[in-house]
Formats: structure tokens, sequence, C-alpha cells
């Protein structure tokens, strides 16, 4: 992928947020408002943008006659089991213990403790849920995906989650798009895949979380991933992942 379709992408992605999160974002026009603002941009104005502030939170929008209403600081926080970079948090219980209740009530306190937590520590968004799978037992970040095994399962409870995280006013963050199987050396690990199985075991808890859950955010991937016959590619850098897949599918496996 280019380096300017990457910086394209990831501006659109961070401008739509924040034009949702304070009400501004029409039911068909974002795509015009955002294009509206990278016009108004210079390019050093969106290199700085896309830079971030401190290490998980969104710069205000450094055009100061920018004709948009609000341009705020976005403030985020990691999650896990609970919000993380704050003190005196609640911590919750593993992702596979969710999963293990097969039960939607509990995926909906979940979300809505989650989202109580995010709010009374005045972060705009929650890093979370995750819903990779336990494809191996050394994957390190097994302890907090509420999917367990069965992508039919993770797509019923990860929208519960999502659903009851944003109706406390936060964002939730469906992570890691997508095949995050390992965390020792995830940056260059290549997940070598065929596209039917992406499509039917990865892809279906990230399409609910887009489809039923709307979530606010999508984290990518830390790994590259080659399916079928296209070229390896970073995830974050997956041309086919973010934009057929994600941006123009919604993450749909009918594409």
């Amino acid at each position: 992928m280019k380096l300017i379709n990457l910086y394209r992408v990831t501006l659109t992605g961070l401008l739509a947020c924040t034009l949702s999160a304070y009400g501004q974002q029409g039911s068909n026009n974002v795509e015009q408002r955002v294009d509206s603002i990278l016009s108004q941009m210079t390019l050093g104005e969106k290199l700085s943008y896309i830079g971030g502030t401190p290490f998980f939170d969104v710069k205000p929008i450094p055009v100061p006659n920018l004709q948009v209403r609000f341009n705020p600081q976005l403030f985020q926080t990691d999650a896990g089991l609970g919000v993380r970079i704050t003190p005196a948090s609640v911590r919750y219980p593993a992702g596979p213990v969710l999963a293990a209740t097969w039960n939607p009530d509990r995926a909906r306190d979940l979300g809505a403790g989650l989202g109580r937590d995010t709010r009374a520590r005045g972060f705009f968004t929650i890093l979370g849920p995750g819903m990779d799978f336990y494809r191996t037992p050394f994957g390190g970040r097994n302890f907090e995906y509420a999917t367990g095994e069965d992508p039919f399962l993770g797509s019923q409870l990860v929208p519960e989650v999502i659903k009851n995280i944003q109706e406390q006013g936060v964002w939730a963050c469906a992570k890691h798009f997508v095949c995050n199987d390992q965390e020792a050396n995830r940056t260059n690990i290549n997940t070598i895949i065929d596209e039917r199985t992406l499509r039917e075991i990865y892809l279906p808890p990230f399409e609910a979380a887009v489809k039923e859950g709307h979530t606010a955010t999508v984290m990518g991937a830390f790994n590259f991933v080659q399916i079928g016959t296209l070229p390896s590619a970073q995830c974050n850098e997956s041309s086919f992942l973010l934009n057929q897949v994600l941006r123009r599918n919604g993450a749909s496996k009918g594409s």
C-alpha cells in the first residue's frame, strides 16, 4: 500500500470519528465533510494530526481557522480486563470467562461497566473489546478476547459489549483487525491464510461489531497477513483489509 493511501485512510478514520463524537455526522455526508476538512489542511498539518498525542490520544485538528465546529483532543484509554493507564479501575474477568457463559446478558453487563468506568475517568474511547481467536495457546492476548474458538459465539457476544459501552456515551474499539494469533514477535509474524478461512472464521465477530454493534472505531492488528494469492502486507497497510473488507463492506464476508 502506498504511503499516501495509508495516510489518507488514517486521516479519514480519525476525522470521521472526530465528527461523529459531537453529533456532526450526517447520515450520508461524512465522506464529503472529511474531504472538505482535508482540503483546508496542508501536508504538514495532516502529518502532524496523525502523529497522536501522547501515546493513545488523538490531537486537536491543528488548523486554527478550520471550518469545523469542534476540534478537541480525543482522550483514549487502553483496555484488556478493565480501564488501563488510570488508577483504581474495576478489573473484570478474562474474555474466555465471558465466552464460556454463552450469555449475552453477561456481555451487556461487561459493556455497561466498561463504559461507565471509561466515562468516569474522562476518556472518549476505550480500546476494546478484543475479538480474535484462540488458534494457539501461545497467543499472548487470549486472556482479553471474548470470542472463544467459535466465530458465531463471538458474533453474538461482541456487539452486546460494544453497544453497552457506547450507551454510556463513550466509544468502543473493535480489535485487533485481523488474524492477530500471536503476541510474541507480533510485528514480524506473517499469518498465511486462505480467503475462505478469513471470512468464515476470523471476520464474523468484526462484521457483527460493525453492522450490529456499530462500533465507533476499529484497531488494526500488528502482524503481517498473506491472504490467498495476495502479497503479504502488514494488517494496518493492507488495502484489501482496510478498503475492500472494512470500508466498502463493513467487514462483510459477502464481498
